[in-house]
């Protein structure tokens, strides 16, 4: 997965440790495969912001920078930045669940002891279920474009 997606999903990881459940962003099925498709120019431009390194650094204006860019390639308003973060986490989500899908028994009895049914509990508090499904359509555009 290339470094957008980690920054975009590390960058707002302590924002919503303490979520319920996140608000959904009204992703569209353009606004996912826009983002795919211009998934390298999209990262080259943020990071010419410069400022993704932690969260305490990004500012208002620099989400506005960044949502003036993701409108340049296609992503529908408002909370552009917001949507591409979903997206990021949904992609994360749908990356790691097929992943954890093959675990076996013994390795779910290990983290049931742990206390963690559940191992991507987190990230999903961290995604909206309807934002989730719109990813989960446009899967194979991401695969193939978010490397």
């Amino acid at each position: 997965m290339k470094k957008l997606v980690s920054l975009l999903v590390v960058l707002f990881i302590g924002c919503f440790c303490f979520a319920q459940n996140a608000q959904k962003t009204g992703l569209t099925d353009s606004d996912v495969q826009n983002f795919a498709k211009n998934y390298s120019k999209i990262e080259k431009e943020l990071d010419k912001l410069g400022k993704w390194k932690a969260d305490s650094q990004v500012t208002v204006k620099d989400i506005a920078k960044a949502d003036a860019i993701l409108e340049g390639y296609g992503i529908s308003g408002p909370d552009r930045f917001k949507k591409a973060r979903m997206i990021c986490l949904c992609y994360g989500l749908a990356l790691a669940e097929e992943e954890m899908g093959g675990l076996d028994a013994e390795t779910l009895a290990v983290l049931e002891a742990m206390g963690k049914k559940d191992p991507l509990e987190d990230l999903r508090t961290m995604t909206n279920a309807d934002d989730y499904k719109v990813v989960q359509k446009n899967l194979k555009v991401l695969k193939k474009n978010v490397k």
